[in-house]
């Protein structure tokens, strides 16, 4: 996956573009939330049209349909890493409202790469794909990116652009080979002559 990368002086901005199919999948849910809006507002300004259940229904179904879409369509996430003031400020714009959380960088500051199971639709596949997660770890973990599985060069490039700029060292935690459990952490298998 692309990372956006924009230096401004002494800071950079990181983050990924939401895919479009993701973004076309949130657009039938905010169509029918506004649309259940424009009811609901009619309601509100003619009282005697709605009955008891639109009252009770109406409000939920709008919320149910607009927030997931308004999410899908309009929601943006970005890192802002300032290597001078060395906090590192993550943004989630809802168009609306912008919420901000600041990690400061102190010293015992990394960048962490590691596999994260993803997402399949599918429980009976034999073998899940994995993410590569790129992490700034300075106490709590800042997600600056993720790539698929064979992308790891594009992530470790990622990974030492990042603490080049912050002098800090790179923790790389994709080990290929065994298996990778929920918390990331690579578990060889054993052969049954092997367990005690």
């Amino acid at each position: 996956m692309s990372v956006l990368w924009k230096e401004e002086g002494t800071r950079v901005l990181i983050g990924q573009p939401v895919p479009i199919t993701a973004r076309l999948f949130g657009l039938p849910f905010l169509v029918v939330g506004f649309y259940l809006l424009r009811i609901l507002v009619g309601g509100i300004l003619h009282p005697s049209e709605m009955t008891v259940a639109g009252w009770l229904l109406l409000p939920l179904m709008t919320l149910a349909f607009l927030v997931p879409g308004w999410l899908l369509v309009l929601m943006r996430k970005h890192v802002i890493v300032d290597w001078t003031t060395r906090m590192a400020v993550e943004e989630t714009d809802f168009l609306l409202h912008t919420r901000r959380t600041e990690t400061p960088l102190l010293s015992d500051t990394h960048v962490m790469l590691r596999y994260e199971r993803g997402s399949t639709g599918d429980t009976s596949m034999e073998n899940p794909p994995y993410w590569i997660h790129v992490y700034l770890v300075a106490g709590t973990r800042v997600l600056l990116g993720m790539f698929r599985e064979g992308e790891k060069p594009e992530a470790l490039s990622l990974a030492q652009r990042i603490a080049t700029r912050l002098g800090v060292d790179v923790q790389d935690r994709c080990v290929e080979g065994g298996e990778v459990t929920s918390g990331g952490v690579v578990v060889e298998r054993l052969r049954p002559d092997d367990a005690d």
